[in-house]
């Protein structure tokens, strides 16, 4: 047992010594740095080295007084009755202060400020944690903040202030803004002053306000005499403070510094509000729809007429279709009743699939069994208060085939083309002169790939009692997904292709037209004229014709037929007191 015991005492005997060479080694690591401290004040190139050290003098402190704590608590398990070395402690923490002394700060105080402020840099040089806060300041760089909390004076007289410190990119300017005279330094040099340097520019990193200004101040006071500033008793030391009436110094410009501190709750609710009504400043590239420029740059071409032949943007790897004819037939069969308990409907829609093989829009197709076409149902859409095309025949390309797939799952819709309408209208209202025009059956005046015809076909008839047909569309078509944007991109092919020649009708056709209605005007009703006829050239280029005319002068519209004229249209409210249009 007593072999146990002593081996139990000189492990612990061991471990005290380990111990104690610990201290002390984390005690010269203190001597140290308060060495190379005392030395940066003399020789400015070891502070680099200084600032290596310094990042670790707080886990430094922390170690060794967990040391001493195990010393300590090492004696008593060996039943050792010696005192805590608190000679040894004090000297540490001497060293410990003596060192930390070395972080200064400019420190400006205010009694205006309902808030105390750091910079950022000083934040960064002192490497102080941060956390956010509800807070916006503006009138001091009128930037959003920080808070960091628990930042202190690191001395260790009294009173140690704990303040939350707003960061802040800048506080104010230099002070003072130019060098004082020297006289002014010999007034104040019996005085221990809380800045030696007060008398020369100084960045300020730190703004004391209101919330410790009663515990800095003591009440002394001293005052020269009135050309010179006073100085005022401080917890720091004498401050120097107030205005210098010297005569040999050159006022220098003023500055104005002002605070407003409020909570950004409410601030930032609105300003999201309004930040999603703003367009985007960048446009997010989508990868697909540089495909269908690809795409249609390389498919696009123009037959010996000029008129525009486009693909039907078709994608990649596209799964191949399966048979829709069942379903196109049913759909149509069920047309053909409707019809016929409408003879107003009927007619209409004959006349306009009449008109449509008329124009060349569509073509009978011979069908065989080994066709694998696909047969796009349709439909009519009827307008009343129409002034041309009452009825619309729109094709239904989203009906499902036997394998769940539609022409418009196998096409690219492509980009949004268009203009901003709300960009339109403003434009718009800033002319003078305006005019408005339609372009013609637009979609059917662009011809589809005569090899990507075969995914528009459909079924008709002019009589019930006639054999059906399968005709084959040869213009880009209402309904499918991709018609949209091939016929704006068209419109802007055009305008591309003679930008040269008609630089002022193809910037109408990019930015003031939205899908197939133009809106432009222009400053003078001569002016208005000339656009109005490059702008008919320029698509006739292209065979494309406008029609629906009509405009806030009379006279803009004298040399077209009435019949491509709009109905009477007012460009403004009845009741405005700035009418500026005719009725045509």
């Amino acid at each position: 047992m007593a072999k146990a015991a002593d081996l139990v005492q000189k492990r612990l005997e061991v471990e005290i010594k380990t111990l104690i060479s610990r201290r002390e080694h984390e005690f010269r690591s203190i001597q140290i740095l308060y060495d190379i401290s005392r030395e940066i004040q003399k020789d400015k190139s070891k502070l680099s080295s200084f600032r290596a050290r310094y990042k670790n003098i707080e886990s430094l402190k922390e170690s060794f007084y967990e040391i001493n704590q195990t010393i300590n608590l090492k004696h008593l398990e060996a039943g050792w009755s010696s005192e805590p070395d608190t000679k040894l402690l004090e000297s540490f923490d001497e060293l410990y202060y003596s060192v930390i002394e070395i972080a200064e700060a400019c420190a400006l105080i205010d009694s205006g400020s309902m808030d105390s402020f750091i910079t950022s840099s000083c934040v960064q040089r002192l490497e102080l944690p941060v956390r956010k806060c509800d807070m916006s300041v503006t009138g001091l760089g009128q930037n959003s903040v920080q808070c960091i909390k628990g930042v202190m004076p690191k001395h260790c007289d009294e009173p140690c202030f704990q303040l939350p410190l707003i960061v802040i990119q800048k506080i104010t300017s230099n002070i003072p803004v130019v060098p004082l005279p020297s006289d002014v330094r010999e007034k104040f040099s019996h005085l221990y002053l809380a800045n030696d340097d007060f008398d020369k520019p100084c960045k300020v990193d730190i703004l004391l306000g209101v919330e410790c200004f009663d515990r800095i101040y003591d009440g002394g006071r001293f005052a020269p005499n009135p050309e010179f500033p006073c100085a005022l008793s401080s917890v720091f030391g004498w401050v120097i403070t107030g205005q210098l009436r010297h005569t040999t110094i050159l006022t220098p410009s003023k500055y104005v510094t002002s605070l407003l501190t409020s909570t950004n709750r409410l601030d930032n609710v609105v300003q999201r509000f309004w930040e999603t009504e703003e367009p985007p400043t960048t446009r997010i590239k989508v990868p697909e729809n540089d495909i269908c420029e690809q795409q249609y740059k390389q498919y696009t071409y123009r037959d010996s007429d000029g008129r525009y032949v486009v693909p039907i943007m078709l994608k990649d790897n596209f799964p191949v279709l399966g048979n829709s004819s069942q379903l196109a037939l049913n759909r149509f069969l069920n047309l053909e009743k409707r019809m016929s308990n409408d003879v107003g409907l009927k007619s209409e829609y004959v006349e306009f699939m009449r008109q449509y093989e008329e124009l060349g829009h569509m073509d009978a197709w011979e069908s065989s069994c080994e066709d694998r076409n696909y047969i796009i149902p349709h439909h009519c859409v009827v307008k009343p208060d129409s002034t041309t095309t009452r009825l619309r025949v729109v094709f239904d390309a989203s009906c499902m085939t036997t394998n769940n797939k539609s022409l418009n799952d196998i096409v690219h819709v492509g980009p949004k083309l268009q203009i901003d309408i709300i960009d339109l209208i403003t434009n718009f209202r800033l002319h003078p002169i305006v005019f408005t025009a339609d372009i013609c059956k637009m979609y059917r005046q662009i011809l589809i790939r005569p090899e990507d015809r075969s995914y528009q076909h459909i079924f008709w008839r002019d009589e019930p009692n006639g054999p059906i047909k399968e005709y084959e569309l040869n213009t880009v078509t209402y309904g499918v997904s991709s018609s949209p944007y091939l016929a704006i991109r068209t419109l802007h092919q055009l305008a591309d292709d003679y930008s040269n020649q008609f630089p002022l009708a193809a910037q109408v056709l990019r930015e003031e037209t939205f899908m197939d209605d133009i809106t432009s005007g222009a400053v003078s009703i001569e002016a208005a004229k000339q656009l109005k006829e490059i702008l008919v050239t320029l698509l006739q280029l292209g065979k494309f014709e406008l029609r629906k005319w009509s405009s806030n002068c009379l006279e803009i519209l004298s040399d077209i037929p009435s019949e491509y004229c709009q109905s009477s249209k007012l460009f403004t409210e009845p009741n405005s007191e700035h009418i500026k249009d005719f009725r045509n």
